[in-house]
């Protein structure tokens, strides 16, 4: 049998004390690591569920149009928003530089997925068309020359939103243009809807030259 002499006997209250204090300083540790993963839970929680204020330019029946979209979770209040002015005087149909003049003079609600559409100038064409608004009449030469003008030109969108969210964007019609036409849902659903009818007429013509071929028969 092997022994052991330590030379002496062991202080155990200084070994409690010591294991007290080691104890004290793992749930010390333990605490603070908890309260910073409650905190990054937190925060990741707000972040995921707070209002979220997209802006993009799309094309729409014929249009450029400025599209603002809460894409986030939650209700967007006191939405400001502010355009600014060296782009939207550069702009040449009155009626459309105005809608966005009026943005910095409201204070809207937006509910999640809700979208807000602002016209900017008719799409370039070659066309020999005019264009005419509430206001005014434009031909298709005067879009295409402005929109030579505005179609690379910035614009600066800043404001604010839910009390400390902030705007601030900085875009040109030309950075989402591109091989592919971004249609709205009212399109998508119209091109679809029409599908549907030249199947159906397709269905009833057959049904017709049908009905005809029986008649002949009699």
């Amino acid at each position: 049998m092997i022994c052991f002499d330590f030379g002496g006997s062991i202080d155990w209250t200084a070994v409690s004390a010591i294991a007290t204090l080691l104890m004290t300083i793992a749930t010390f540790i333990t605490i603070i690591y908890s309260r910073k993963q409650m905190k990054e839970i937190q925060r990741q929680w707000e972040e995921n569920n707070k209002a979220r204020l997209a802006f993009s330019i799309i094309s729409e029946s014929g249009l450029f149009m400025l599209k603002i979209e809460n894409a986030g979770n939650r209700t967007a209040y006191d939405v400001h928003i502010n355009i600014d002015d060296e782009f939207i005087d550069k702009m040449l149909i009155a009626d459309f530089a105005n809608q966005l003049k009026e943005l910095s003079e409201k204070k809207m609600v937006l509910r999640p997925g809700r979208i807000l559409y602002y016209a900017i100038s008719p799409i370039q064409s070659d066309k020999a068309n005019t264009h005419t608004t509430q206001n005014g009449s434009y031909s298709h030469s005067e879009v295409n020359d402005n929109l030579n003008i505005i179609f690379k030109e910035p614009i600066i969108i800043k404001g604010s939103y839910n009390e400390h969210e902030k705007i601030n964007e900085c875009f040109s019609i030309d950075d989402f243009v591109g091989s592919i036409i971004i249609y709205s849902q009212t399109e998508k659903g119209l091109k679809e809807i029409g599908k549907q009818v030249k199947e159906l007429s397709k269905t009833l013509l057959s049904v017709n030259d049908n009905l005809k071929s029986l008649t002949s028969r009699k």
